[in-house]
Parts: structure tokens; sequence; C-alpha cells
């Protein structure tokens, strides 16, 4: 390992082994062009039954001063790994990366290069392009015209919204998260988010990358069918966020991730409904936590959750075959 490691990357994975190669590779090749940087990168196995660690070994074996691997004893569950990651990680940083997300060419530059100019940054925002794991399609909106330096927790949520929404988007520094405790969010699936929260309630500086610098891959098959898993993963995001009321943020803050979701929640359970009545009422009370002062949500949003799916895909598929006549 380099004598003092500046940047962690940080790989929590469960049976990541289609993608893994790709995730370290993305991050070795820019190593390779610039030898001096300090590095590490850490994967954290949460005992993986497929070829995930026999892959990680063969990279610490090939790169003995740069890549680490460490296996729990048992699956500890997604949380618990994150947070196990910045507990024996070396670096001042810890960049999170999905075990199927990709860093983008000369991002790690681009982090040095900040980093040197602030010394007091305490998370980083390295906005996120999305691959398409059906069709192999890239899609990249550049959400923010130039990057953004904010001085406190209300201004870096507000102008950030769900661009931190994907692990892989974050890169925080160590001492910052392990001075924070974190159990409310065991079990949440959004740890990371959590620690965010936490970490930005406090008087510091956040930074907001406006060019590409990490590619999320969505559309896993395990999200495919009428499970409602998205749908009620999305509701416990909004959840997450909704702690800003009690941890001293403006209440301003919560306000625009609760409009921005209810914004997409028609088209969320069009697309991402569950079949099962149990699911359906479970989610059912999750939307009339955040929606219930809207009124177009008793007429239109809560009713369709309950419309038959059969019903609701013939929809989709009419809507889909005009707009297919129509080009």
């Amino acid at each position: 390992m380099p004598a003092n490691v500046k940047i962690s990357i940080g790989i929590p994975t469960y049976n990541g082994e289609k993608y893994l190669a790709q995730s370290i590779e993305s991050v070795l090749t820019q190593l390779l062009e610039d030898p001096g940087q300090q590095i590490e990168i850490l994967v954290s196995d949460n005992t993986s039954t497929d070829e995930t660690g026999a892959i990680a070994k063969r990279y610490v074996e090939k790169f003995p001063h740069i890549v680490r691997y460490t296996c729990n004893s048992q699956n500890i569950g997604y949380d618990r790994n994150v947070d196990n990651l910045f507990k024996v990680a070396k670096g001042e940083y810890l960049w999170l990366l999905g075990d199927d997300d990709m860093l983008m060419p000369g991002a790690l530059q681009k982090l040095f290069s900040v980093i040197a100019r602030y010394s007091d940054i305490a998370i980083f925002c390295l906005s996120p392009s999305f691959l398409n794991i059906e069709n192999e399609k890239k899609t990249w909106n550049r959400q923010f015209e130039t990057d953004i330096l904010c001085n406190d927790g209300n201004e870096f949520l507000q102008r950030s919204l769900w661009s931190t929404s994907a692990v892989s988007s974050l890169c925080i520094r160590r001492m910052d998260w392990n001075a924070e405790s974190l159990d409310r969010y065991i079990g949440s699936q959004w740890i990371h988010i959590g620690g965010m929260l936490e970490i930005m309630k406090h008087p510091v500086r956040a930074f907001i990358f406006a060019d590409e610098m990490v590619v999320v891959r969505v559309q896993n098959p395990r999200w495919s069918g009428h499970f409602g898993n998205q749908l009620e993963v999305g509701l416990k995001h909004l959840a997450v966020f909704e702690s800003t009321m009690k941890l001293g943020y403006d209440s301003q803050t919560f306000q625009c991730f609760r409009e921005s979701r209810y914004s997409d929640n028609l088209k969320s359970i069009l697309f991402l409904k569950p079949s099962g009545m149990k699911d359906k009422i479970k989610i059912a009370k999750l939307m009339i936590h955040f929606f219930k002062a809207k009124p177009n949500f008793w007429m239109l949003h809560l009713p369709l959750l309950f419309v038959p799916n059969l019903i609701s895909d013939g929809l989709i598929n009419s809507v889909r075959r005009f707009r297919s006549a129509l080009r």
C-alpha cells in the first residue's frame, strides 16, 4: 500500500462476479497511467457464493500494493458491509463503488485536483451516468452546469437532491463518517445516505462535480417483475431524508425531496407496483404518510396502485404501441 493513502476505493460486494473485474479495472487503468496517486482498492465481500472471492484474490496477487480483499465470516447485510469499509480502509477519503459500477476515465485526477484545492471538504457528490443492463444504452444528463462548492448541509442537499442516491456517487472523509453513530440506519439499505445526513448536519462543506464521474448500472434483473421492491425502496429512501426534520436541517430541505418524489409517483406506480395485495397495502401506507395532503394522491395515485396489474400493464403497452406507430 502507498505510505499515505489519500483515497480508498471501497467496493462492497455480494455475488458480484459478473462485473467486479470491470469495476476494479476502471480504477487500475487510471492508476497505471498516473502511478504516483495515493490509492488503495478495498473489496469487502459479504460471503459470496460465486467466483467473487477468486476474482478479487487474483487482483490482490497481481497488484498487492494496491488491492486488498476482505471477506466477512457471514453475510452481515449491505449497511454493515458499507460501514465496515470505513472501519478497515486506510485512506483519508473513501469513494464507495458499487461492484457493477465503473469510474469514468480521468475521474480520479479530477477528484485529487479538488482535494488539493480544498482541504476541508467532508463529502463529494460524484455525478453519475446510468448504463442500462438490458440494452447497454447509457444515459448522461448534465444536471449541474458547473461544479458547486456547498457551505452547509441544506445547500448541499437541496442542490444535489437525488444525485447522491447511488452508492457510487459519494466520496466521504472517513474521520467524519467514523465519528457518527449510524446504528439507526442499519437495515435500511440506505446507510450511505444516513451517514451523509449525519455528517452534513455539522458545519462542514461539500462539493458537487458537474462532470460525469462514475457509470452506474441500472435495470438489474433482480428488480424486474411486479415485486414492488424498487417502489418500496424509493419510498424508504424518502423516509431516510425525512430524518432531516430531526437533525436540524431547514424544513424546506425535506420538502424539496418530498415534492420531487411525488412528481414521479404516478410513473413509479405504473411501472413498479407489486402484484400482491399485501405488498400493495404496505406501499400504500408509506405513500399515505408522505402524500396525504395531496388531493390528487387520493383521487388518482392511490386508486391506480390497486388497479389490477393486468389492466395497468395493458394500458402501458397500448401507449407504447401508439407511440411506436407515430414514429
